[in-house]
């Protein structure tokens, strides 16, 4: 490359504010979604889901010699029925949060584990899962723990300013937890790094049988009331999760026209 380090620096700089504002269009989409109050169903394997986040971080956390570890317990079940695109989104968020506030060299650990099964009146089970995100960084002050999942919340130190971002993601992370009927939580000490983990309760899927297909899968979409009472409304569709890829262009009309209303 014939570029300078004026021009190097030039463009790490542009990277660093594309990468800002595509998070914060990101968040913007997800906080409209969880205003409509909606969740899309389908089965999804959680193993898969954090394999594929870890591999799509994994670039991300050998520019600073990071280490990013799993722990997947036995006990998860094969699939589970939830909203896959969020459940990634809140993983994301939190591993995002890790990767940019650890310090080289230091080391990420994803953990998902079963914490309770509940046999449904049907003969279904529900199970509650617990994800937790843990790092070796500089921690939070117990002073700046206690409103960290509000609205536009910068908790880490001002000198890691690379890493600092609009401050939705955590609140957001609250929104959808709530809204598939879980919680969300920490522990931190300034200077001991910090764990933020989440619990949801997933209705355990069932390989539907060719016999009776139609009402097979109809009996294993949990309905709204197994996900808790804030839970608000749910589109129910045993089809493949959506991607960023299903955004239309009239989502990117009103999106564009709900930012100009937001003051930051």
């Amino acid at each position: 490359s014939n570029l300078d380090s004026s021009d190097k620096e030039s463009l790490q700089v542009m990277q660093g504010a594309s990468d800002l504002m595509c998070d914060t269009l990101n968040n913007l989409l997800i906080m409209q979604n969880i205003e409509e109050g909606k969740l899309v169903l389908c089965p999804f394997s959680v193993n898969e889901v954090i394999s594929k986040l870890i591999s799509s971080f994994r670039r991300t956390a050998a520019e600073k010699k990071l280490v990013i570890t799993k722990s997947i317990a036995a006990n998860v079940p094969k699939k589970v029925v939830g909203d896959r695109l969020r459940v990634e989104n809140i993983i994301s968020n939190l591993l995002s949060n890790a990767t940019k506030f650890s310090v080289d060299s230091q080391t990420i650990h994803l953990e998902a584990k079963t914490t309770s099964v509940e046999t449904l009146l049907d003969g279904n089970k529900k199970a509650t899962i617990f994800f937790s995100v843990r790092d070796d960084g500089p921690g939070i002050a117990l002073e700046n723990q206690k409103n960290l999942f509000s609205n536009s919340v910068q908790t880490r130190p001002h000198e890691l300013h690379e890493g600092q971002g609009s401050g939705l993601g955590l609140s957001i992370c609250k929104q959808l937890v709530t809204l598939h009927g879980g919680s969300i939580g920490m522990e931190s000490e300034n200077g001991s790094g910090s764990t933020f983990h989440f619990s949801i309760p997933f209705l355990v899927y069932k390989q539907p049988s060719e016999e009776g297909l139609i009402r097979d899968n109809v009996a294993h979409v949990p309905p709204p009331d197994s996900f808790g009472e804030d839970s608000m409304s749910y589109e129910m569709l045993l089809r493949p999760s959506p991607s960023s890829a299903d955004l239309n262009h009239s989502d990117s009309v009103d999106l564009f026209e709900n930012m100009a209303e937001m003051s930051f």
